[in-house]
C-alpha cells in the first residue's frame, strides 16, 4: 500500500496492483 507516499496519479490509488509496480521505481 502506497498510502505513505502522495498519490501522484489518482488512478494508481484505485489500482493497488499498479502501485506495486511503481514502488520499486522510487
Amino acid at each position: 500500500m502506497s498510502r505513505r507516499r502522495p498519490a501522484m496519479h489518482p488512478m494508481l490509488r484505485l489500482g493497488a496492483a499498479e502501485e506495486h509496480v511503481n514502488e520499486p521505481r522510487r
